[in-house]
């Protein structure tokens, strides 16, 4: 018996590399036990974090410990995701997805159509049956934008494709929540004689403030109002002309005569272009200041600012010809003929002066008050 335990013994040692005590207290242990005395020290070392296999296995199975130096135990093992839980990861990309794409290019956000009638298409579509065409109806026909005269791609492409053909820019920026931009669309852009003039010296490119390019250039060319029409330089991307809010298309085509002179490309396109910024500057400076005396307050119409404009000029030109030759009848002067910077002058220095004339008209009623109120003593 004593030679099975020395062989039991030896076969420890040699297996687990313990010292010849320690297998002797794992073999009385496990009760004379190979198997169980390999499991009990291969345990017994795990749980004390690495140490010894004869220390590990003498404290485990007896409580005692050798005399050697200590070891100092190897740090635990940690394991944790970067991520947090996959429900979170699987949340940030859904939302990277519906935001990118797959491939990872910005989706590009398409504007709805506010009036479109699935019902009329559904049903026209079972009547034509499959492959018959479906030219639509209702509301969504009635308002659809002029793909006729619209330029399909990017802005960028458009000022290109407007550059190389010598055209001006013709910018609409629409908003889906605004009816007036859904009017332009019926009642504008449909006008037969205003597409012929677009058509000829215009490259038009439409664009909705839903989409990131939309936004973009609303941003850019400070459209605060929508509905907006612009006018543009393709080759600078200057604003020549601006126009908020719904237009018909007879004032439109008024408005857009001007740019009939000259291309972008022409020698007279940057004398037009700062004839175009003067003329803007007394149109805001007259939409802004109030009417003159005699008439209903508020802001003057383009109608009378360009009969205002008009009699400046006159006058200026009566004194600069005084004393000269001819008798002869002198008609109003051409629009491009106008000195848009003296008429500026002139508009300047009348709002100057009404609005001296009212503070002393102000002051001098504060005034008859305040004597008609006092009493004698």
């Amino acid at each position: 018996m004593a030679d099975d335990h020395s062989e039991l013994i030896a076969g420890l040692v040699a297996i687990t590399g313990c010292e010849h005590d320690a297998a002797l207290t794992l073999l009385e242990a496990t009760d004379w036990s190979l198997d169980a005395a390999v499991n009990l020290h291969f345990a017994s070392a795990e749980a004390t974090g690495g140490q010894d296999g004869a220390s590990a296995s003498g404290a485990a199975a007896a409580g005692g410990g050798s005399g050697g130096d200590e070891v100092r135990a190897p740090l635990p093992t940690k394991v944790d995701r970067l991520y947090g839980n996959m429900s979170d990861v699987r949340m940030l990309a859904a939302a990277s997805a519906a935001q990118y794409g797959i491939n990872g290019q910005p989706k590009v956000v398409q504007p709805v159509d506010v009036f479109r009638d699935f019902k009329a298409e559904s049903a026209e579509g079972t009547e034509n049956g499959p492959g018959g065409g479906s030219g639509g109806s209702g509301l969504s026909q009635l308002f659809k934008p002029p793909k006729d005269l619209l330029f399909e791609g990017g802005f960028d492409m458009a000022k290109m494709r407007a550059s190389q053909e010598g055209k001006w820019l013709l910018l609409n920026l629409q908003s889906n929540s605004e009816f007036d931009s859904h009017r332009l669309n019926r009642d504008t852009w449909g006008n037969d004689a205003l597409k012929e003039l677009v058509r000829g010296m215009f490259l038009f490119f439409q664009e909705n403030e839903s989409t990131p390019d939309g936004h973009k250039l609303v941003s850019m060319y400070k459209a605060a109002r929508l509905p907006a029409i612009l006018v543009l330089d393709p080759i600078s991307g200057a604003n020549l002309y601006s126009r908020s809010g719904f237009i018909d298309a007879e004032k439109l085509l008024e408005d857009l005569v001007p740019f009939m002179d000259h291309g972008p490309t022409d020698p007279g396109a940057g004398m037009m272009a700062h004839q175009m910024g003067l003329k803007r500057k007394v149109q805001e400076s007259a939409a802004s200041a109030a009417a003159p005396p005699g008439t209903s307050g508020g802001a003057l119409s383009e109608e009378e600012q360009l009969n205002m404009a008009i009699a400046m000029s006159m006058q200026a030109a009566g004194r600069g010809g005084a004393g000269g030759a001819g008798s002869g009848d002198v008609g109003p002067p051409e629009l491009d003929d106008l000195d848009e910077a003296a008429i500026w002058e002139q508009i300047c220095a009348k709002e100057a002066a009404e609005a001296a004339a009212t503070a002393a008209g102000a002051s001098a009623g504060t005034s008859a008050r305040v004597s008609g109120t006092a009493a004698p003593t």
